[in-house]
């Protein structure tokens, strides 16, 4: 359930407030879109700000409309999107019996099936033990440790999220849960899931981004 507008407000004076989001406010003459905090006493050149702050935000994300000045020094209002917890995500790259493990489910955002690595939000500080958690959730096993590979934003012009990936060897065979609806297991070798990627069988940006990790480590 979403809140309501004055939790809306207080929700965005609260981002506004915070240490981390005001030093990633910018600045328009480093060539930058900076966030402008107005009020309602402020003129701004037609720019509504009837329709800023907090448009929509529950457990899972949170939809702001910022008033920004562009690097031309022309004002106006931005989208978001932010994780509501702030921790981001996690994306595993399973591997087993020598092939990577993925898993083949129909996503509501884009109405389509795509096969993708498994991967879910971030509950913990420690994104290690959420990595486990999602293999656990969604392979129904665990790994053999994991390493950390990097970061990946999965999509810079509206997502604030970041996705830490990792890799690991599964404990034993992967049974596909399927906790939203029905999925299914897809192991391929390396040479394969790059023939998948060239061929748009795997379409999803967290999944390439995350095998060309693997690709770019060797």
């Amino acid at each position: 359930m979403g809140k309501s507008e004055s939790e809306y407000d207080t929700v965005y004076r609260n981002l506004l407030d915070d240490t981390d989001y005001t030093a990633a406010r910018g600045n328009w003459q480093n060539g930058e879109i900076e966030i402008v905090e107005i009020t309602n006493s402020q003129e701004y050149n037609g720019v509504d700000i009837e329709k800023v702050g907090v448009m929509y935000a529950d457990k899972y994300i949170t939809l702001v409309r910022d008033v920004v000045k562009f690097p031309t020094g022309l004002l106006g209002t931005y989208l978001r999107v932010l994780g509501t917890s702030g921790k981001g995500g996690v994306c595993i790259i399973p591997r087993f019996d020598n092939k990577f493990v993925l898993i083949r489910h129909f996503r509501h955002a884009t109405r389509r099936w795509h096969v993708e690595f498994p991967r879910g939000f971030a509950e913990s500080l420690d994104l290690a033990d959420d990595a486990k958690r999602e293999l656990e959730e969604e392979l129904a096993t665990g790994a053999d440790g994991f390493n950390f590979l990097g970061f990946v934003f999965p999509d810079t012009g509206l997502l604030s999220t970041k996705i830490a990936v990792f890799i690991g060897d599964l404990k034993s065979e992967p049974i596909a849960q399927g906790d939203n609806g029905y999925a299914e297991l897809v192991l391929v070798s390396e040479s394969e899931l790059r023939a998948l990627v060239l061929s748009g069988g795997v379409d999803d940006a967290i999944t390439i981004s995350a095998f060309a990790y693997v690709l770019c480590s060797k």
